[in-house]
């Protein structure tokens, strides 16, 4: 629900207001957030409708609504529709300013949208326009569109050319001093995934054990987090190390019983336990 204060200002501004529809998308990416998928909606639509064809928008915010909007539908895997808006804000990207940072980004999001659906050539040439045109070298998006060409190349089978896309994101990272930023643990993790594929698990195991040493919980979701311990104990146990596997399980057990991880404060104490032991048992 609005808080008593946008209430206020959308009375204020008029319900079609382009005021009140910079308010409607504020809420509509807020439920985005938190998974509410259907309000989300609602008032992310409500902002298009307002935003898309009035002249005193910016284009930076018609194009953002179409990202929010593509963001929302590829969430909900309507892969369809999340490529309708994403190509959108690609058109009006590129026709403010060709190839600036937001025509650059967008071009990334249009190869990620034909990723989903599994349109690989397509989602290569998007991807590779918009590295091909990073002329300042913008680590954080180029990075990040280094590893959507490193998933693309796992996803098709090619495991060493995505371990090499990894190593570049990761080392662009490095340079750009975004090592703290969620991506960074994403590559890292990409890099993981390369390394068992090809069956070199002594490598794997060594980038498994550095990621999980410098996982911080607060910027990974539950899964992602015992995932990830889940990995390492496979490749320990792999490796027959046997005790930086009970090490790594010995940390989830003390993380639990002193909770000091937020994400598990909604699980009782017995899932807990059925949750992590889910992964020895793996």
């Amino acid at each position: 629900a609005y808080s008593k204060v946008e209430e206020f200002r959308i009375m204020e501004y008029g319900e079609n207001s382009l005021e009140s529809a910079v308010l409607y998308n504020n809420r509509g990416t807020a439920y985005l957030r938190t998974g509410d998928y259907r309000e989300a909606e609602i008032y992310l639509l409500k902002a298009y409708d307002i935003m898309i064809d009035n002249d005193r928008c910016h284009y930076h915010e018609q194009s953002t609504i179409c990202t929010n909007l593509s963001m929302l539908y590829s969430t909900m895997r309507q892969y369809d529709k999340a490529l309708t808006y994403v190509l959108k804000s690609n058109e009006i990207a590129e026709k403010q300013m060709k190839y600036g940072r937001q025509h650059i980004m967008t071009l990334a999001e249009v190869g990620h949208a034909y990723h989903n659906l599994k349109e690989y050539i397509k989602s290569m040439d998007f991807y590779f326009e918009s590295m091909e045109n990073n002329p300042q070298q913008d680590g954080d998006l180029f990075a990040g569109t280094a590893g959507h060409v490193a998933q693309l190349a796992y996803d098709l089978g090619y495991y060493q050319d995505a371990l090499e896309m990894w190593e570049s994101a990761v080392s662009i990272s490095q340079q750009s001093g975004l090592e703290k930023r969620l991506n960074f643990e994403m590559f890292l993790n990409g890099m993981v995934k390369s390394y068992m594929a090809l069956g070199k698990y002594k490598e794997a195991c060594d980038v498994a054990s550095e990621l999980w040493k410098d996982l911080e919980m607060n910027r990974c979701t539950i899964d992602e987090f015992l995932d990830m311990a889940g990995t390492l104990v496979k490749l320990s146990e792999k490796l027959g190390q046997t005790a930086q596997s009970i090490s790594v399980l010995d940390d989830i057990y003390a993380m639990i019983k002193a909770d000091l991880s937020e994400h598990f404060i909604y699980m009782s104490e017995l899932e807990r336990e059925y949750y992590v032991k889910g992964i020895h048992d793996a």
